[in-house]
């Protein structure tokens, strides 16, 4: 059941959310934080499924204490990388991405998955 938590992780949605909340709850994921992590990041979120996103976050924040950081991390990498990225060319898939992340990294501060808004404008710079 783990496995295909995992596997679900990388497609969320506003369609399976209520699905993943569920086994968020029932499940233990401790061991698989860092995978749970790579694939919300793997993830192909597009700007109308952060919402759910940010509910599966929320719900993986308030169980697992060493999910957050990672999270947060791995995206402000990424999003780094794909400003670096996008700058350089003309890819509109990097640009829609870099709106996603930010996007996502804004409703995760304003939630309070991350406590500091210092997050969200260290990104921006």
């Amino acid at each position: 059941r783990t496995t295909a938590f995992v596997k679900k992780s990388k497609a969320i949605s506003e369609d399976n959310c209520a699905v993943l909340l569920k086994d968020v709850e029932n499940l233990n994921l401790s061991r698989y934080v860092s995978e749970v992590v790579a694939g919300i990041l793997d993830a192909p979120i597009k700007s109308k499924d952060v919402f759910a996103t940010v509910k599966f976050v929320s719900s993986m924040h308030q169980k697992y204490e060493d999910f957050t950081l990672p999270l947060l991390q791995s995206i402000e990498d990424e999003f780094t990388d794909l400003v670096k990225s996008s700058v350089t060319g003309n890819d509109k898939a990097a640009i829609s991405r870099v709106r996603v992340l930010l996007k996502l990294a804004a409703e995760l501060v304003l939630c309070g998955v991350a406590d500091n808004p210092a997050f969200c404008i260290k990104m921006v710079r």
